[in-house]
């Protein structure tokens, strides 16, 4: 059954170790002496954990699990001005790094009037969040597919759209979930997802993990970025349209940030 790639708890410098292993080719092809592989200021502080907070991230940890383990909306945790760092760094609340610290403010008493002896109704905000994944084989969206989650015991059915997309209402703890898809009992597939678990994408853990979910094998390698990587790269560089090269540049990763993270289609099928 295909799963999420798992996440070393570590987490060295991946822009410090792919600016080396990067410009070592180019360095004997030019013939110059060794450059200097130390990383930009703003690279260095993206790398490690980022915030200031008493909340340590753990593997599997997002804003929408830590808000509901508190009792606050996610938005309220994630737009704090204490967490401006965190927010700026991770763009996203639902990608965060172990390690990472979050501020958990005070919960604030909110009144509203109403007339005694009457029926007032309110509307709860904040949960549930929701599981959003496009669902391909082969390359190919799996469209208009009936599938059916589990989640904590809890069976969620439906069914895929056009572009292989669904979009489920679950829990903001959840942390696994088993994915059930395909019509013909024969032929279905069956998915175990670790939710929360990929890392940011300036991490070689996170490119990693976002190239496998597309199908580009990264072989054994995990967190560094070698040979095998490199080769996954291109291939979904080739897939996106883009020219291959010998190095991660942010064109890149933002084609891999969009075609993962995003649900933007690829012209070619992954390998």
């Amino acid at each position: 059954m295909p799963e999420l790639p798992q996440t070393p708890d570590t987490h060295d410098d991946f822009q410090e170790r792919l600016a080396a292993a990067l410009k070592r080719p180019q360095q004997r092809k030019e013939g110059g002496p060794a450059a200097s592989t130390e990383p930009q200021p703003e690279a260095a502080a993206s790398a490690g954990p980022v915030g200031q907070g008493d909340y340590a991230v753990k593997q599997g940890d997002c804003i929408c699990s830590i808000a509901k383990q508190t009792g606050h909306l996610w938005e309220t945790i994630w737009n704090d001005p204490a967490n401006s760092e965190l927010k700026e760094v991770r763009e996203d609340p639902n990608v965060l790094l172990p390690g990472d610290r979050v501020t958990i403010p005070e919960k604030l008493v909110k009144q509203e009037p109403g007339e005694t002896e009457a029926r007032h109704r309110f509307k709860r905000q904040g949960e549930p969040s929701r599981l959003c994944l496009v669902v391909k084989s082969n390359g190919e969206p799996m469209a208009n597919q009936p599938f059916s989650i589990r989640i904590d015991g809890q069976e969620i059915s439906g069914a895929t759209d056009s572009a292989g997309k669904l979009d489920v209402a679950i829990p903001g703890d959840a942390s696994s979930a088993k994915l059930t898809i395909g019509s013909d009992p024969e032929s279905q597939r069956v998915y175990k997802l670790r939710l929360g678990a990929v890392d940011p994408i300036n991490l070689g853990t996170g490119v990693q993990a976002r190239l496998k979910n597309l199908g580009f094998s990264c072989g054994s390698e995990k967190g560094d970025i070698g040979s095998q990587t490199l080769a996954a790269l291109n291939r979904f560089r080739e897939a996106a349209g883009l020219p291959t090269s010998d190095r991660l540049d942010e064109a890149t990763l933002q084609e891999l940030k969009e075609a993962h993270d995003h649900g933007k289609p690829l012209s070619k099928k992954g390998s």
